[in-house]
């Protein structure tokens, strides 16, 4: 794990985080151009079929990769939010109050 998914795992493991459950790197499956593929969603609450992705300086250069997997992953009716690791290792409470307000809206 990264630091950012370290900091922000001891958040939200054993249901500390509203009691939601969330998984860590859980596959999530779908169809792309006819074949079955899957992603590894960071987080994931099937609760509120919620999948949290921390981006790293790696995806400021697969920006539309990562479109393209939040459109795939959002057809199985879930939705996707994405932090910036740096936003978690600078201010892991604004992004659980951003969380916060994304599972009380569901």
């Amino acid at each position: 794990m990264t630091v950012a998914e370290k900091i922000l795992w001891n958040e939200l493991q054993d249901r500390k985080f509203f009691g939601m459950k969330f998984l860590r790197q859980h596959p999530l499956f779908c169809v792309y151009e006819g074949r079955d593929t899957f992603f590894v969603a960071d987080f994931y609450c099937h609760e509120r079929l919620l999948a949290v992705e921390l981006d790293g300086k790696i995806h400021d250069n697969q920006k539309e990769r990562d479109e393209l997997r939040t459109h795939l992953i959002n057809t199985k009716g879930v939705r996707v939010v994405r932090f910036k690791n740096e936003e978690v290792e600078n201010s892991v409470s604004s992004v659980l109050e951003q969380l916060k307000r994304i599972l009380t809206q569901t």
